[in-house]
């Protein structure tokens, strides 16, 4: 493969085993054993982007058949309109009966706002969490 530093990325669409790329179709061992050959390394990125923390939305307790509502915000520098995507879609499931629907927008340019409704609809007692991946790109 390729060396540190030397790290890229292949493109294409799978084709049963295979990678149907610009060049040929490849399997998985010609793409390990061939160094670099294969590989398109990324550019550095033209706008800078970073993102503020939103470590934690606690719920503290919720009863039974209850649901109940919280939400952050960070700050966001990741150009003039960046996009937002909430990998693995906005449900989260925690257990039976106890779930979480999470709301992420971009408020502004540079304000995204979190907010997770959590529903306990007959769900067992207990300590409960999860994460979900938040994705901002330039635009």
């Amino acid at each position: 493969g390729a060396q540190p530093g030397g790290e890229g990325s292949v493109f294409g669409v799978m084709a049963g085993l295979s990678l149907s790329t610009p060049w040929s179709l490849l399997d998985p061992m010609t793409v390990a054993n061939s160094g670099s050959t294969f590989c398109v390394k990324a550019s550095d990125p033209t706008i800078p982007c970073s993102v503020g923390s939103i470590a934690e939305l606690n719920h503290g307790e919720v009863g039974p058949s209850t649901a109940h509502t919280v939400s952050k915000t960070a700050t966001v520098n990741c150009g003039g309109r960046p996009s937002l995507t909430v990998i693995g879609g906005p449900t989260v499931v925690l257990s039976e009966g106890v779930s979480s629907q999470l709301t992420a927008e971009m408020i502004s340019p540079t304000t995204l706002r979190v907010e997770s409704r959590l529903t306990n609809r007959g769900g067992v007692p207990g300590r409960y969490s999860s994460s979900k991946i938040l994705v901002v790109s330039p635009e």
